[in-house]
């Protein structure tokens, strides 16, 4: 936490030194060959909807791609909290807990409508009861362990777009999560997710609306569970609405969700989504402050969501 701290206090000073607002006037038409569309992205940041946190659904992102040569930096910090309990043979599950969760990520686009990109995850998740217990056949399944700070994952990904007509961009993206923690951490799955995603991003006027769907498939031994310990594709979904409210200000709501990865655990098999409120602040030239609050549309989706993150486009 102290690492991240101090990221986004070099981050800030950076963002004060570049001057005043200088990509978006209300009422201007983006550009997608600028960085113009950048205060009208979705609030990206990492799903997470209790066990679903272990795996790596893709954040949800918009269809609009860097310009050749451009990079952006994001660092993120986000706590969600979760209090989740339901009787099943054997006993009580109990997941109730609060997660803190840091991220960094850096883009560059690296040809025309074509960007890549790596993002690492570290965190630790704090139980508030005596420990995060599930209960499947009769049995607990949760292994005992230390519930610590650390690494998460590491994700690289590809993101290639293109204009499909006046105001709308369309774009396909492929991530991949290299699992980073360890297992009675649990902060990751010890799967390979592959993932591919595609977008929509339609600009009218002061509006962008964003649609995210795609799939998720994990590849190996999640190492999660004592038993029942595999996991199954999901299919993710997206909505996001940005309006720009005044010069360097645009708010949104944001609805994300997927089908459950966990089919073979009664407690757990059921779809979630979260809904979120979200801002974006233009700080300088090319720098951003961005924050969302949301909550979970049901109980084994989590109680609430706290993010920030401070962005920098070069």
């Amino acid at each position: 936490m102290t690492q991240t701290i101090g990221l986004f206090v070099v981050m800030w000073g950076l963002a004060q030194a570049e001057g005043g607002p200088g990509i978006y006037r209300t009422g201007d038409s983006a550009s997608w060959e600028t960085l113009e569309y950048v205060p009208f992205q979705p609030y990206s940041h990492p799903r997470s909807a209790l066990w679903h946190s272990l795996l790596h659904i893709p954040a949800m992102d918009g269809a609009d791609v860097l310009p050749p040569g451009r990079w952006a930096y994001r660092s993120l910090l986000a706590v969600r909290s979760s209090d989740f309990r339901e009787t099943a043979e054997g006993g009580e599950s109990i997941f109730d807990a609060i997660l803190h969760e840091e991220v960094f990520q850096v883009d560059h686009g690296v040809a025309d409508q074509v960007e890549v990109g790596v993002r690492l995850s570290m965190g630790e998740l704090l139980a508030r009861d005596d420990d995060i217990l599930l209960f499947e056949g009769g049995r607990q399944i949760v292994p005992d362990g230390e519930r610590a700070f650390g690494l998460d994952s590491l994700v690289l990904r590809a993101k290639w777009g293109a204009p499909l007509m006046d105001g709308v961009m369309g774009a396909l993206r492929m991530e991949v999560k290299a699992p980073l923690g360890r297992e009675d951490r649990l902060l990751t799955a010890q799967t390979w997710d592959v993932s591919g995603m595609g977008a929509l991003s339609w600009r009218a006027g002061n509006w962008t609306v964003h649609f995210d769907l795609g799939m998720m498939a994990p590849i190996g031994d999640p190492d999660l569970f004592l038993e029942e310990d595999d996991v199954d594709p999901v299919v993710a979904y997206g909505v996001s609405a940005m309006y720009g409210l005044q010069e360097g200000l645009t708010l949104g709501v944001q609805l994300e969700g997927n089908t459950s990865a966990f089919g073979g655990i009664s407690v757990l098999d059921g779809s979630v989504g979260t809904v979120l409120v979200t801002g974006r602040y233009q700080l300088g030239r090319v720098s951003f402050l961005s924050a969302a609050v949301g909550t979970g549309l049901e109980e084994r989706s989590g109680d609430w969501i706290v993010s920030v993150s401070l962005e920098l486009w070069d």
